[in-house]
């Protein structure tokens, strides 16, 4: 076993493991202490353990199931990412951040609960999941991150919930399963490409007091109707670019056109 002072792992040096339980009285899993090993399959962190730091885990692809403690609060930039077989994943109640990347190109990962405690996910967190098929978000996050679901195409289930006041860029770029989303009164910006590619989106309601920059919603090839905000003054450029089969813009509850709008 690599270093361990009761309170890092810093480097694990262990090989043909297939099981392995962090020791006890670790309190941080230090950058790359198990990066790229490809023997481990099941792993156990246990209670104590407050930080999984930058790559941890990271390229560990035959891993399946990883146990997390309900002491943890903090999982770094691709701790876990490219673990390509890890399923499922239970994140406790003690967790507060997800840093960038931390799941990102988990191939198996289908379903996923952010606990209310995280108040914050990374870009790009869960980016390239391409069979994650739901997501639960904690309430007390303020955004979807930039590229939080970049390219999950097998997304079909995602609530944003209500108090959220922004979807970044490329929140869900080529979610090209996603067909329904509802995006709740508080959201005030919608930023660039938000939701480009999602080519099974057939309708759209914004919010009344939202942003919208530009190709928030390009390339959303099925979309057909757009019930846009009664206030709204201006679109960024190229918002519906691509959306070939876009027939109605309702604006409260009467067809209009963008030229009318905008004078474009």
């Amino acid at each position: 076993m690599g270093k361990n002072d009761n309170k890092n792992l810093a480097i694990f040096k262990g090989a043909g493991q297939v099981d392995y339980i962090v020791p006890e009285g670790t309190k941080t899993i230090e950058e790359c202490a198990f990066q790229s090993r490809e023997d481990l399959i099941n792993i156990i962190i246990p209670n104590g353990v407050t930080h999984i730091e930058l790559c941890a885990f990271e390229g560990c692809k035959n891993v399946v199931n990883v146990v997390l403690p309900d002491s943890l609060v903090y999982i770094g930039p691709a701790a876990f990412a490219s673990c390509e077989n890890l399923e499922s994943i239970t994140i406790p109640d003690s967790a507060k951040e997800i840093d960038d990347y931390a799941f990102a190109a988990c191939g198996k990962l289908s379903h996923i609960k952010i606990p209310d405690s995280v108040l914050r996910m990374g870009e790009n967190a869960l980016g390239d999941c391409v069979k994650l098929k739901s997501a639960i978000l904690s309430k007390n996050m303020q955004a979807v991150s930039d590229g939080l679901f970049y390219n999950c195409k097998s997304l079909v289930d995602i609530e944003v919930p209500y108090g959220f006041e922004t979807i970044c860029d490329n929140a869900f770029f080529g979610c090209t399963s996603l067909e329904n989303i509802e995006i709740p009164e508080t959201i005030q910006n919608i930023l660039c490409c938000a939701f480009e590619g999602c080519t099974k989106l057939k309708s759209i309601k914004l919010p009344n007091n939202a942003d919208i920059f530009d190709e928030a919603f390009a390339n959303c090839t099925s979309l057909e109707v757009v019930q846009l905000p009664s206030n709204i003054e201006s679109l960024g450029q190229n918002t519906f670019a691509g959306c070939d089969n876009l027939k109605l813009l309702l604006k409260n509850g009467v067809e209009v056109k963008l030229k009318d709008l905008f004078n474009v």
